[in-house]
């Protein structure tokens, strides 16, 4: 990614393509410096805490935030070299709750190879913008807009997105993203409502603006922002995954934490057992939120992805590469705090047909999603996924006690 950077002594060098016989030299502490400090977001973001994914931001965890779209090897081919950002969330979804407020700002400088490169960084986010308004969100219900971004340099935009997920508060999003030669600066705005969201975006960028400038002629030096630390879950969510124990028997493969998206969980646990109990093998993973509003959200979303094998590989990336075919039939069952189940007839490469049983299931601010399957020949009773929902309901009780 950095084939054409020149790194020493914690400095990226840059030779700026627009500036011929000058050499503007971008410094990571210079980048550290750009993003806008909370002071500078107005009063309505005071009450906003400094999310903990922000810093660094490398291509595949601005991929990772973005969905995928543009994917990391397509920012590496566009010539990014490297980001920093500051977000400042609403954690405890209070703004959603209240239905006005801010849920995230968010303001980012982006370096890219050179001013060309940038454009082209540029003009490859705005493509994915469009696309998200056409292909959507599994679970949710997604429209896109493009608006003037009140700047002249080519390739800069605004755009405003609205996400609707059934039973919950829409979301409004404003961004914009400029071009100042070799960098990218971007503000992205997310609120409950939208009152005055798109002139608050517009009025971030030119501060953004003004202070990237203001890092790179001096004007503005001193320390960064301090970053907050990246403390332990307060919960371990392995005492809240299914045991061998509490399905009869079994033999636990895998298990362990896994790499999360940006700033969509506070941790994530896997757990893989085979067999287990009556099924052929059974995996779960346990998703901590920093509130049960924003567990709600999320599982919202899970429910919705148990509709079909493409909304299902969103949430599950390795369906993609597993199943050629999915059939789900709705299972009625109680447990936890919000619950949905399917039994899906399958057809999964190297294995032949096989029966699952999905289970998607809210408890307190934590969110289980669970896939246990059995071979045909064995059949995958209605009344046994209803038993898997109790187990993992009684299971997730018990580990949030302790």
């Amino acid at each position: 990614m950095l084939r054409f950077a020149v790194i020493a002594g914690g400095t990226v060098c840059l030779l700026a393509a627009a500036a011929p016989a000058a050499t503007l030299d971008v410094h990571r502490h210079q980048l550290e410096l750009m993003p806008l400090p909370k002071a500078a977001l107005g009063a309505a973001a005071r009450s906003l805490p400094l999310d903990r994914d922000s810093g660094i931001q490398s291509n595949a965890a601005a991929s990772r935030s973005n969905n995928g779209n543009p994917t990391a090897a397509a920012l590496d081919r566009a010539g990014r070299l490297t980001g920093y950002g500051l977000g400042y969330s609403d954690n405890e979804a209070r703004a959603l709750a209240a239905g006005h407020g801010l849920v995230e700002v968010q303001t980012q400088a982006d370096l890219y190879l050179n001013p060309a490169a940038a454009r082209a960084g540029v003009a490859l986010w705005r493509r994915a913008r469009i696309a998200l308004g056409r292909k959507g969100t599994p679970g949710a219900r997604v429209s896109t807009s493009l608006f003037p971004s009140g700047r002249p340099a080519r390739g800069s935009f605004g755009a405003a997105v609205v996400i609707n997920v059934r039973g919950k508060p829409p979301i409004y999003g404003f961004e914009v993203q400029f071009v100042q030669g070799p960098l990218v600066g971007s503000v992205d705005v997310f609120a409950a409502d939208r009152g005055g969201r798109r002139a608050l975006a517009l009025s971030l960028a030119r501060r953004l603006d003004a202070r990237m400038q203001g890092v790179l002629r001096g004007r503005i030096t001193g320390p960064p922002v301090q970053l907050p630390g990246r403390r332990a879950p307060s919960v371990s969510l392995r005492a809240l995954a299914l045991l061998p124990s509490d399905l009869g028997d079994g033999i636990v493969k895998h298990e362990g934490y896994v790499k999360r998206k940006k700033g969509s969980s506070v941790s994530e646990y896997v757990r893989l057992l085979s067999p287990a109990g009556p099924f052929v093998y059974l995996q779960e993973k346990v998703a901590l939120f920093h509130s049960a509003a924003q567990a709600s959200f999320t599982y919202s979303l899970l429910r919705k992805a148990l509709s079909s094998a493409k909304a299902l590989t969103r949430y599950d990336p390795s369906a993609r590469a597993r199943l050629t075919h999915y059939r789900p039939s709705p299972v009625q069952v109680e447990g936890g705090d919000e619950v949905s189940a399917v039994r899906a007839d399958v057809i999964v490469k190297g294995a032949g047909a096989v029966v699952e049983g999905i289970v998607v299931m809210r408890v307190g601010r934590t969110t289980e999603f669970v896939i246990a399957a059995s071979p045909p020949s064995v059949p995958l009773t209605e009344d046994a996924i209803r038993d898997l929902v109790a187990a993992a309901a009684r299971r997730a009780r018990s580990g949030l006690r302790g």
